[in-house]
C-alpha cells in the first residue's frame, strides 16, 4: 500500500499524544517517507497512533516493543 498520509498529519498526531498523554512522538524524515518513535514503550499511546492513522486510511506497522510505527 502507498504511503497517504503527509508529514503534516503525523505532526497533527503528534500534538493529540503530547496533548492527551504528555508523551513525545519523535517524527523521523527518511527518503520519500517518515517514521515516528515514543521513549519508552506505552501501550495505551501506540494503540492510540494506530487507530489515529487508520482512521486516515494508513496501515501502521508496529515495533514489537510498541515504540516504532512504520506506514506500509
Amino acid at each position: 500500500m502507498a504511503l497517504r498520509i503527509t508529514i503534516v498529519d503525523a505532526a497533527k498526531i503528534r500534538t493529540e499524544v503530547m496533548e492527551k498523554y504528555g508523551v513525545k512522538v519523535h517524527i523521523h524524515d527518511t527518503c520519500g517517507s517518515f517514521y515516528m518513535n515514543i521513549d519508552e514503550e506505552n501501550r495505551e499511546v501506540s494503540d492510540y497512533v494506530v487507530n489515529a492513522f487508520s482512521q486516515l486510511g494508513q496501515d501502521v506497522e508496529v515495533s514489537d516493543d510498541g515504540k516504532y510505527f512504520s506506514f506500509r
